[in-house]
């Protein structure tokens, strides 16, 4: 299957981070904005993708390392200053030291949500002695949370086939052969799925998880621009 889609958008969904971002200036002793944002696998892709395991968040210096190289120092990575929150799966707490990421501290990331496959949305009732063609995508009389594409084209039978829920099986249908797809879709622990999705936040909130990142910047920090990257790590097969 191919390589995960990953893509940040911001808080409302509607621009792609592209860009370095911003995190503004911060006085010492002080917090900064929190700012929130949206890392999509495959949104609104029309196939899928392989899913994002063992996800988790840090920041790291730009040669990919702790900050504390000599020389090259970046205090908010090795003294561990941002705040990372996974709104996604409810958390709250942006100001408390469990959400703490940096050279000592990465955080795991996941999602609560659930998609709906993209197929699922458009697909027609099934009916009784109608011809269907390779493609086409149908839901049974009796909704039972799958949809099926017809793989062997042909008429359908004068009743209703068997709806097996299996996605190893194939259902046999007058002369059409209906593969099985289960409609929702909802990610393991640490996990972004990359099933095929209309791209909306409500029917694919499988596919996204929401952070809210806010750097916390110590009494004794030395003035300067610091450059980081924000990481999110992940395993796929």
């Amino acid at each position: 299957m191919s390589t995960p889609l990953v893509s940040w958008l911001n808080s409302t969904h509607s621009a792609e981070v592209i860009t370095p971002f911003n995190f503004g200036v911060i006085d010492a002793g002080d917090r900064g904005n929190p700012y929130t944002f949206n890392i999509w696998n495959n949104k609104g892709g029309a196939t899928d993708v392989s899913r994002m395991e063992d996800c988790s968040i840090t920041t790291k210096d730009m040669d990919g390392g702790l900050g504390n190289t000599a020389g090259k120092e970046v205090p908010v990575v090795s003294g561990n200053w941002f705040h990372a929150q996974i709104d996604s799966l409810g958390e709250t707490d942006l100001t408390e030291p469990s959400s703490k990421i940096g050279a000592d501290f990465t955080k795991p990331v996941g999602t609560n949500g659930t998609t709906k496959h993209r197929k699922s949305l458009t697909a027609e009732t099934w009916a009784v002695s109608t011809p269907y063609t390779i493609g086409k995508v149908i839901k049974p009389i009796t909704p039972n949370g799958w949809i099926y594409e017809c793989v062997q084209a042909g008429t359908s039978g004068s009743t209703a086939p068997v709806w097996k829920t299996d996605i190893q099986e194939t259902v046999s249908d007058g002369a059409v052969l209906w593969q099985p797809i289960k409609i929702d879709h909802k990610p393991g622990a640490k996990e972004i799925m990359g099933v095929q999705n209309d791209g909306t936040p409500g029917n694919s909130a499988g596919n996204f998880i929401t952070l809210t990142l806010q750097c916390e910047v110590p009494l004794n920090a030395n003035a300067g621009r610091q450059n980081f990257k924000v990481r999110l790590s992940y395993r796929h097969t």
